[in-house]
Formats: structure tokens, C-alpha cells, sequence
């Protein structure tokens, strides 16, 4: 996979975990939605933090499998249906991101 470039106008700040743009050449992976389910398509735990978890090891396998890298992805969009459950493990979600994304 390519490197890419972080955008970041003159004088702007710089954003802490994201970037405003993203300049990037070569092979694009395009990776479905992912959940919280194993290689046996079985939920793994009943907490958000354990499912996040495992929805980004999911993106990661499939990054991997397809070349790249997670320092290659770009763009996550990442959907919460429990606003409670998020924010009640909030620190274990970020916990678990530092864990498989290493950032």
C-alpha cells in the first residue's frame, strides 16, 4: 500500500485523533460494515467495549488480508446504537482502539 499525507491548512491547529484531509495514491481496500462477531459469525461478549473490539479486529483482518495496513486506513465510520452503553464504557472503547488500531 501507498503512504498518505495528512492535510493541514496554514495556521490551522492540529486535530488530536483525525485528520481535516487526507491525500492518499494507489490501491484503495473498500471494507464492508463490521461487527462485533467472530470467524464463527458469533457475538463475542454482551458489553459495547468487547464488541467494538472485535468489529475493529474485523476491519483490521480485512485490511491486512487485502495488503495494507492499519496506518493505512483513512476513514472509519464508526455507528453506536447505545448512547448509554457508550457512554457507561467509554474509557474500555477507547481502550480497545489503542489495543487494535495502535493509535
Amino acid at each position: 500500500m501507498s503512504e498518505h499525507e495528512t492535510i493541514l491548512p496554514e495556521g490551522w491547529p492540529r486535530p488530536r485523533g483525525y485528520a481535516n484531509g487526507m491525500a492518499a495514491s494507489g490501491r484503495q481496500i473498500y471494507v464492508a460494515g463490521q461487527i462485533g462477531w467472530d470467524d464463527k459469525e458469533e457475538l463475542v461478549g454482551e458489553d459495547l467495549p468487547s464488541q467494538f473490539g472485535q468489529a475493529l479486529r474485523n476491519v483490521r483482518a480485512v485490511v491486512e488480508a487485502g495488503g495494507g495496513r492499519v496506518e493505512d486506513i483513512v476513514r472509519l465510520t464508526i455507528y453506536c446504537t447505545d448512547i448509554a452503553g457508550y457512554r457507561s464504557g467509554v474509557q474500555d472503547v477507547g481502550k480497545a482502539y489503542r489495543e487494535v488500531m495502535g493509535k
